[in-house]
């Protein structure tokens, strides 16, 4: 069938995910400009502080995961996930004091933690096993992050310049208690088709698990406090706990070794991937904020509405990518997973060139921002081809005692990129030269990454018949 019949539930947490979105994208817009405008930090200092809030807002998830694998079970840990971010944008909103604002960091950060990798296998148990059916619903999914990727920011945007640098955060609590209490009183309604059994705990034993994520809180706050330091400690951190994690997968049934190689070779790819796409929420915003004229008719565009502008073509073009996958399955040719994510890639690449002439044309007064936008198009046909498939290959074809572990990898490599993507954003901090400021770094930094897209794309390009092989997959002929 060419057309998407939306499973029941599926709204409910699309809805759900589009406030989690919300929050992170508007905080991650926020973030930058918050530190280097009101707390007076360097370029470098505050790209430290956004690279650490990323990797921990993708490592926690695998403490969700973990928790959800093993003790509460998906719907649970997303439930818990909810109320502690609501909490946590509640202490943001009104908070007065640095420390309270880092407090309020480190409890969003464990909700994150529960609500990313939770949510995201949600989707996955409405479908009954290795069905392409989840291709398309994790595109929708897609279209629904978008959303919050495009609210957010933008939100966040008009009520710095409005009202004020913690107005975001009241919306967002309101937004996230409501979605958070929609799922708990339509959970028993909600029709999971591979939901794990339910795990049953001992009241004891669940008043030690709530215990832990107090001492959670308190360690991810001592984290945020040393933001310079910890970002290099958690990107270490990160990579190694990735190494152990796909070492312990691959001590897997032995039978399921070959399909557990080619996810995790997948999974890898997504952190050249998200390094990069972060720029657009980091070095790309600094260089519209410090280099590029962005007033068009008399109207000084807020800098953080070119974070909003990705989710808008995501949400644009997503439609159309569920009906070509639709119309595809039908005709019994589908392309396999590792073709999709290295088209994802090769968009990437484009659209970092076109970042790069933009910083090479700064100076000039329309082009600059019409290669953003161009570029801004491209990079969210990446962002459809890119995440949303590996999800959905995570979930159709993980073993069912990993898929928790496994769709935790995909945030750790998240948060592998946080860490990777702050430092090469950092080498765009503004340089001088006889009293100009330069773009040449920002030149570098974007052409890099897209040499780097378009070598991961190629390579998996050319394994992409082995990997679909392993993964039970059929290949439609390249023409």
């Amino acid at each position: 069938m060419s057309t998407f019949r939306v499973p029941k539930g599926l709204i409910i947490i699309c809805f759900a995910e589009l406030w989690e979105r919300f929050v992170f994208y508007g905080t991650l817009t926020f973030l930058l400009l918050f530190l280097t405008e009101k707390l007076h930090y360097t370029e470098k200092s505050a790209y430290s502080f956004w690279g650490l809030f990323i990797a921990l807002a993708y490592l926690a998830p695998f403490l969700g995961g973990y928790y959800a694998d093993k003790f509460l079970g998906f719907v649970k840990g997303t439930l818990i996930g909810g109320y502690t971010l609501s909490i946590a944008c509640a202490i943001l909103a009104f908070t007065k004091s640095q420390t309270m604002f880092y407090f309020g960091i480190a409890i969003l950060l464990v909700g994150f933690g529960f609500y990313k990798s939770n949510l995201v296998n949600l989707v996955g148990t409405l479908f009954d096993g290795e069905t392409p059916e989840k291709d398309k619903a994790y595109t929708f999914f897609f279209m629904w992050m978008a959303c919050g990727a495009i609210a957010g920011p933008a939100t966040f945007g008009v009520l710095i310049n409005d009202v004020s640098w913690h107005a975001g955060f009241v919306v967002c609590m309101f937004g996230l208690l409501g979605s958070t209490i929609l799922l708990h009183c339509k959970r028993n309604k909600m029709v999971f088709k591979s939901l794990p059994a339910a795990q049953f705990i001992s009241r004891k034993l669940e008043v030690v698990l709530y215990g832990l994520l107090f001492v959670f809180c308190g360690l991810f706050y001592l984290l945020v406090s040393f933001a310079s330091v910890s970002n290099e400690l958690l990107g270490f951190f990160s990579l190694f706990l990735f190494i152990f994690l796909v070492a312990k997968a691959l001590r897997y049934k032995q039978e399921d070794k070959k399909r557990i190689t080619a996810l995790v070779f997948l999974i890898a790819t997504t952190i050249v991937y998200y390094s990069a796409g972060l720029q657009i929420d980091g070095s790309l915003l600094l260089l519209i904020k410090n280099h590029i004229n962005h007033v068009v008719f008399g109207w000084k565009i807020p800098v953080a509405f070119f974070s909003s502008l990705e989710g808008v073509f995501v949400l644009l073009f997503s439609p159309l990518v569920i009906v070509a996958l639709g119309k595809m399955h039908s005709a019994k040719k589908e392309w396999s997973t590792y073709t999709k994510v290295s088209l994802g890639l090769f968009f990437a690449a484009f659209s970092f060139i076109l970042f790069g002439l933009s910083a090479y044309f700064a100076t000039s007064l329309l082009l600059p921002l019409i290669l953003i936008v161009c570029g801004t198009l491209f990079l969210a046909l990446a962002d459809i081809f890119e995440m949303p498939i590996v999800m959905s290959a995570v979930s159709r074809y993980s073993p069912a005692g990993l898929k928790g572990m496994m769709m935790s990898l995909v945030l750790m490599c998240n948060a592998v990129a946080g860490y990777f993507g702050s430092k090469m954003g950092s080498l765009t901090a503004s340089k001088y030269h006889l009293g100009v400021q330069q773009t040449y770094e920002y030149i570098t930094v974007f052409m890099v990454f897209a040499l780097i897209c378009i070598v991961f794309g190629l390579l998996l390009f050319f394994l992409r018949k082995v990997a679909a092989r392993w993964l039970h997959e059929r290949e439609l002929p390249i023409l």
